[in-house]
């Protein structure tokens, strides 16, 4: 989907649409209790998070020169493997925390509903500096990153 997106709209608006969409799913996923909702907008939420993280792989490609892509590519890998590996800590930790010891539907739901938050922050602060301004191509991934 992200090849196909890629050649119609500026990469810095596609991130911050998957962004803001991903969190809303999220915190939509946060008040959830029927199990198919709750896997539905799971599913949503991966599916927006994953266009994001595609789209700052196209981003990276953009910018640095072909010789080094690989290079770029691996440095984005473990920021994100990095981040995402912290994220998870930490939300076990909340989870625990809010269920004395133990996982409970109450520390799942407040977990969901931080990211949520979290990521639709940094996804609107963003597309509030970038969108504008965003172009296609290197030119505009530069301009924008």
């Amino acid at each position: 989907i992200s090849g196909r997106l890629e050649p119609l709209f500026p990469g810095a608006r596609v991130m911050t649409v998957t962004m803001v969409s991903a969190s809303t799913f999220l915190i939509i996923l946060s008040f959830t209790g029927s199990v198919p909702l709750y896997l539905f907008f799971m599913a949503a939420s991966a599916l927006f998070l994953g266009l994001g993280f595609e789209f700052t792989n196209l981003a990276i490609q953009n910018v640095v020169p072909e010789s080094r892509s690989g290079e770029a590519s691996s440095v984005l890998l473990t920021v994100m493997f990095t981040t995402g590996g912290i994220a998870v800590v930490a939300a076990q930790g909340l989870i625990e925390v809010i269920g004395d010891g133990g996982v409970s539907a109450e520390g799942t739901s407040l977990t969901l509903l931080v990211l949520g938050v979290v990521i639709g922050a940094v996804g609107a602060a963003f597309g509030n500096k970038n969108w504008r301004n965003a172009r296609h191509g290197a030119d505009g991934v530069a301009a924008t990153a």
